[in-house]
């Protein structure tokens, strides 16, 4: 007989109480909601990365069309003169004073663009593959040391270039920035 209340005993005492049942799902569930965060959070990242990359890649290809240029072709082919206006422009919380603003933003006309660059900008912050948000291609244009004031931007030594690629990332902006100099050679 005490052998069959052992057994009894035995069998009566296995298994998981209820607490212990409500403690391990609570662990696991902690355990799957970090995971499943971990998965969002990567998501986020790798898209985020995905549109720095392409960024950079305009950025690249921006670069490059101005490296072809010299300092009067820049001046040139953004239609900017000495009747153009210098000012104190700001992009991105950043001002530049004496400069002048060429931006792919809205309606791209043959009067700020006559060589067609800023519409090609911005064909390649709209094109598919990218799908910027609310993106575009700012180009701050600074002539620096006049010889002439009458004639402050044929007779600037050195032309100041800021490449801005800028778009909307959720609720922030994120931007790539770059700069060049080109110099006036006689």
């Amino acid at each position: 007989m005490q052998q069959s209340e052992r057994g009894a005993r035995r069998h009566a005492t296995s298994g998981y109480s209820l607490v212990e049942v409500l403690v391990a799902v609570a662990m696991m569930g902690v355990v799957l909601l970090s995971i499943v965060t971990l998965f969002f959070a990567g998501r986020r990242n790798v898209y985020n990365g995905k549109q720095m990359s392409a960024a950079n890649a305009v950025a690249t290809r921006v670069l490059e069309d101005l490296s072809l240029m010299s300092a009067i072709d820049i001046l040139d082919n953004f239609n900017v003169n000495d009747n153009t206006t210098l000012s104190a422009n700001s992009v991105g919380g950043v001002s530049y004073p004496g400069s002048v603003l060429r931006d792919t933003k809205g309606t791209v006309s043959t009067a700020t663009d006559p060589a067609g660059y800023l519409a090609r900008w911005q064909a390649l912050v709209n094109n598919n593959d990218t799908q910027f948000k609310d993106g575009r291609v700012v180009l701050v244009i600074t002539p620096v040391q006049p010889i002439d004031n009458d004639q402050p931007v044929y007779t600037a030594q050195i032309v100041r270039l800021r490449g801005i690629v800028e778009w909307k990332e959720g609720v922030r902006r994120r931007s790539v920035v770059f700069d060049a100099s080109k110099l006036q050679r006689p």
